[in-house]
């Protein structure tokens, strides 16, 4: 037997309002994100490059890197790396927030170099970042160190 659809005191039916409500949701989590979307071409300001002997070192100079600034992330990096640089390290240590795309930016970028004879390692010296690896085994995958001094001197032992 069918159950009778509930009326509101407007006389709409209950679950199209419940649809509604969530559609407008969904819509303004887009648009949210849209936005930041469009301010993230910034995120190129937020990168600083510099060469210690023969070590490319790309600073992220952000507090969260997500799916919004990953794909710039992975292209930047391709960049360097279609280049001919071949010992990159990437130091997040003004990065409080990564998530799983961001993550993936970096393995994305890791495979690229390797496939070259190459290597990227990183600097993170957040407890999160540290939890996050392990979890996901990726401090299995990446040479992660807690400055960049050790970052440096990891290319040349």
């Amino acid at each position: 037997m069918l159950e009778p659809i509930e009326k509101n005191s407007n006389g709409e039916d209950s679950a199209s309002v419940s649809q509604d409500k969530s559609e407008a949701k969904y819509d303004l989590l887009f648009k949210i994100a849209a936005h930041q979307f469009s301010k993230s071409s910034a995120f190129l300001n937020d990168i600083m490059e510099e060469r210690r002997d023969d070590v490319a070192i790309i600073s992220v100079n952000q507090y969260r890197g997500n799916f919004l600034t990953a794909p710039e992330l992975k292209n930047y990096l391709f960049q360097v790396i279609d280049r001919g640089e071949k010992k990159v390290l990437v130091d997040l240590q003004q990065c409080r927030i990564i998530d799983s795309t961001y993550l993936g930016a970096l393995v994305a970028s890791l495979r690229k170099i390797a496939g070259i004879g190459g290597d990227l390692r990183l600097i993170c010296n957040q407890a999160i970042f540290s939890w996050l690896f392990v979890v996901t085994k990726m401090d299995k995958v990446f040479r992660i160190f807690k400055d960049l001094e050790d970052g440096i001197q990891s290319f040349s032992s």
